[in-house]
């Protein structure tokens, strides 16, 4: 019986060893991952400010375009504050804003440049903030 639980445990230990392998070959992708942050600060400000929640309110977009050329990449509509995608490596324009960037909103949002290099996700922190709240 000894013997028997011993090689399971070696069984069991080299299965975990293979997930571990093919986890791990999800982190060598080459993309960008990031979060954003609402940095809304509604009634009296905290000093020094709690770290600010991650977005998760409705009309979220971010937008990646390549540099120089702006050329669109990706126009992602995160619900839980978390966004990713493989890119090939090179520099990227990342924004965050929620609405209509085209109407008059409350909401300020912000914007990165991203370096994309091979075999590396890049990760990035972008902000959206309701100016009208006071």
């Amino acid at each position: 019986m000894k013997k028997a639980s011993g090689l399971s445990g070696w069984i069991a230990m080299g299965a975990v060893l293979v997930l571990c392998a093919v986890a791990g070959a999800d982190i060598a992708t080459t993309g960008i991952s990031g979060v954003v942050v609402n940095t809304t600060c509604a009634g009296p400000c905290a000093v020094p400010p709690p770290p600010p929640p991650l977005f998760t309110g409705d009309g979220l977009t971010v937008v990646i375009r390549s540099l120089p050329d702006h050329a669109l990449v990706a126009r992602l509509h995160p619900t839980d504050g978390h966004f990713g995608i493989e890119t090939p490596p090179g520099l990227y324009k990342v924004r965050a804003f929620v609405g209509d960037p085209r109407m008059p909103t409350c909401w300020a949002g912000s914007r990165r440049r991203v370096l994309v290099e091979d075999g590396a996700v890049s990760h990035v922190r972008l902000k959206v903030a309701n100016l009208c709240i006071l």
